[in-house]
Order: structure tokens, then sequence, then C-alpha cells
């Protein structure tokens, strides 16, 4: 065996990173772009209740998700991904701060939740030590964000009641033909949607898939939430996604099955008991 130049491939390892620093800074600025681009035009563009709603929803998931796709290739130390987070904190407070001036806090407010999913979100996945733990891991978050969004005391279910907190805490697109935007994904719907990307990443599975799959999963949630109209957990449709379209996040290995059966029962049980609790209710009050 021929030794090593390390000469030789210093030229080949800054190269790389250099690529993945622009993965990164391309994904992570895509959002403001994109976002910022929609927020000059559409005001300009006037559509139909229904079209409008598809717009919004359609323009805010798939630039959520290709931003998130594209930015997952990259992982820079701890440290840079620790200051994008506190930098995306920073901005969301100060857009927060300045929420009734103009179109820009919106923008920054979608960009930095975008960033600080990216930062977390990714940092979480690409320490998953196997494919296969994505299957509870998908199954469990479900459970949580259904059972969050069906219980009055659930934190997404409180969100979704209030207009303010949703403005702060969901990624917004510009509403056509009006100066004003609309939520579509939450926070925590981008942080899971970043983990799945990490792992698949980390784990040299199809970027591209999952991203794909991750659409799927929002484009059911945003046509059911428009059908029965209402806020519908979008983590349900997500996570059923991944779990049906990558093979591998469903081959758990055998020492673990058991521990990760019995987390799936019991998110399972404690979400349909959620549910049949509030079913009853609203059955009461007929």
């Amino acid at each position: 065996m021929l030794p090593v130049d390390p000469a030789a491939t210093a030229p080949t390892l800054a190269h790389a990173s250099s690529a993945n620093w622009q993965r990164g800074a391309l994904g992570l600025l895509l959002t403001p772009f994109v976002v910022g681009i929609a927020a000059a035009v559409l005001p300009r563009i006037h559509l139909g209740d229904p079209s409008a709603s598809i717009v919004v929803y359609a323009g805010a998931a798939s630039t959520s998700l290709a931003a998130l796709a594209i930015a997952a290739g990259s992982y820079p130390p701890w440290k840079w991904r620790l200051a994008t987070t506190a930098v995306a904190t920073i901005a969301l407070a100060a857009a927060f701060w300045e929420a009734a001036r103009g179109m820009a806090a919106p923008v920054a407010v979608s960009a930095s939740l975008v960033a600080a999913a990216w930062a977390i979100g990714t940092s979480i996945g690409r320490r998953i030590e196997h494919p296969g733990h994505l299957l509870p891991a998908c199954v469990v978050v479900a459970c949580a964000d259904a059972t969050s969004i069906v219980s009055q005391f659930g934190p997404t279910h409180a969100i979704a009641e209030n207009e303010a907190a949703l403005s702060i805490v969901t990624v917004g697109f510009p509403v056509p033909g009006t100066s004003s935007f609309a939520p579509a994904l939450g926070v925590g719907d981008l942080i899971f949607v970043a983990i799945v990307f990490g792992a698949v990443a980390a784990h040299r599975l199809s970027l591209a898939r999952a991203a794909l799959l991750c659409g799927l999963g929002t484009a059911v949630a945003g046509a059911a939430s428009a059908v029965l109209e209402t806020a519908v957990p979008a983590l349900v449709p997500i996570a059923a996604a991944i779990i049906v379209g990558v093979p591998e996040a469903r081959r758990l290995r055998p020492r673990e099955r058991r521990a990760a059966t019995f987390a799936m029962v019991i998110a399972v049980s404690v979400a349909a008991a959620a549910i049949a609790s509030q079913l009853r209710g609203y059955l009461m009050g007929m």
C-alpha cells in the first residue's frame, strides 16, 4: 500500500469543506430570498380564497423543506451551529419586537425558524446511530403532535388559538392580493423534518427521497386542514410518509425491538386516550 501524502490531500479536503459551507449557506439563505421575493410580488396578484390558500401553504412548505434539505448536507462544527441558533433567536426576538412594522418582520421570522430548526434538528439527526431508530421516533413524535393538538391543554392547541403566537412560531408566506402573511408549518414540524434529514444525510440515504416524502406529508396535512377547516397535526402524515417511503427506517436492530415497541405502544395509547376523550366530550355536547 502506497503512503498517502498529506499535502496532496489538503486541497481536496479544503475544497470539500468549502463546498460544504456553500451548501449550508445556500440552504439558509433560500428562505429569506424566496419569501422576500414573494412578499414583493404576491400583493399585486389577486386570487380567490382556495387558490390563495394553496399558494400560501405550498409556498411556505416547499421553501422550508427545500432549505432544510439543502442545508442538511452541511455539518459545520458545533460552535457554528450554536452561533446560528443564537443569531436566529436574536433575529426572531427582534422580528417579534418589530412585528407591527411592514413585511420585514415575517420574512425574518421565517428565516430564523428555518435556521434554528436546521441547527437544532440536524445536530440531533446526525447523532442517530441507526436508520431504524427513525421508526420509533416517527411514531412517538406523530402521537405527541396529535395529542398536543386535540387536547385543550396541549401546547399546539393553545398556539393554534393564539394569532400572536402563530406569527412567531410558524413559517408564514405572503397572501396573494394582500399585505398580510398567513402561518403554515410550525417550528416543531421543521425541527422534526431537520432531524430526519440529518439522520438521512449521516447514513448516506437519499435526501431527495426524504424531502419528497416530507413534502407529500405536508401536502396531505394541508389538504386535510382545508377540508376539515381546522388545524391538522402535520407530523402525523409526515411521519407516516417517512416510515412507508424509507425502508431503512423500518429495520430495527433485534436487540432494540423490545424497547422500541414499548415506547411506541405507550405513545399510541396516550394519543388514543386523548383523542377518545375529546371525541367523547364532543359527542356529549351534541
